[in-house]
């Protein structure tokens, strides 16, 4: 523990905002913190604390930090990770009040580095081109999905012999079920309706490569996000209509889905598959071949249109 521990995250949640009674009021917080964060305050501090009278943040621990916003004349503790900073004695605009716009505008000067944020990387295994509309084979698959609800369990990729590794070989045309090449084996199919346990297979190269042919998804109209997770096109479709129909966000797909499972089905998707289905519907709409003079096409306007909406 840090000498400058402070309380557990949900303690400090019961201030939405910090003024200098509040905090000599708090049995939370020991003195020597009150001090380093009123420097004006007469209690007598340690030795090895260096206080500066024009400091306004300090780092309580190693994910703590306090912050005096001169601007409101209250203090707050903020919550430092590698990708973000945020407000944990607020439970509004958590990553946007005015402590942490202060804590931005003021960190670097005091001698703090900002995190950097990153953004979830939008790469997926599936690679072919999906057209827009479908064509009328893959109608037959969505209608088999749609009606029958039969999603393949075994998923294995095609062969071809013009398909070659970046190395110039040809993938093995053998059986990937016989052989054992499998890329997993506890593999996930996720619809907006259930889960299945499905396992995903590979094809090595004939070469001396170590280069491997993974399930595309193409054909059976399912999208592999990463050989564990696989999202069929008619919930990814069902998203892309709705969104341009009633203008709802993901996350509102997400949630009426959970709704649907948790009542008709097998239970909600955990939180963290938000952000797996975020991937992948980002992935699926890169992929989408959509013919944009028919799709944007005007009656009225012909090939004049000025404006698209």
């Amino acid at each position: 523990m840090s000498s400058y521990a402070l309380a557990t995250q949900t303690e400090l949640r019961r201030y939405k905002g910090f003024t200098k009674e509040q905090l000599q009021r708090s049995i939370f917080i020991p003195v020597f913190i009150l001090h380093k964060l009123k420097p004006s305050s007469r209690i007598q501090s340690p030795k090895s604390v260096n206080v500066s009278p024009c400091r306004t943040i300090w780092r309580l621990s190693t994910s703590l930090i306090a912050v005096y916003c001169k601007n409101t004349d209250t203090y707050g503790i903020l919550s430092e990770t590698a990708r973000s900073v945020k407000y944990v004695t607020c439970r509004q605009k958590v990553t946007t009040c005015v402590h942490v716009s202060w804590y931005k505008s003021n960190a670097t000067e005091q001698g703090f580095t900002l995190p950097i944020r990153t953004e979830m990387g939008l790469r997926c295994i599936s690679s072919q081109p999906v057209p827009y509309p479908l064509k009328e084979s893959d109608k037959e698959v969505f209608e088999k999905y749609t009606v029958h609800g039969s999603f393949p369990r075994q998923l294995i990729p095609d062969y071809s012999q013009s398909n070659l590794c970046e190395h110039g070989y040809r993938f093995n045309e053998g059986d990937p079920v016989d052989a054992g090449w499998i890329a997993n084996a506890e593999a996930t199919t996720i619809t907006k309706h259930a889960s299945a346990p499905v396992v995903t297979y590979y094809r090595p190269t004939t070469g001396k490569c170590s280069c491997r042919q993974y399930y595309d998804g193409r054909r059976e109209l399912l999208l592999n996000l990463d050989n564990r997770r696989i999202f069929p096109y008619n919930w990814l479709f069902d998203i892309l209509h709705d969104t341009q129909e009633t203008r709802y966000l993901l996350a509102a797909a997400f949630r009426s889905a959970n709704r649907t499972r948790t009542v008709c089905g097998q239970g909600p998707l955990l939180k963290y598959e938000y952000d797996q289905l975020r991937v992948a519907y980002n992935c699926f709409l890169r992929l989408l071949d959509m013919d944009f003079e028919l799709i944007y096409h005007c009656d009225t306007c012909k090939d004049n249109v000025d404006y698209i909406i």
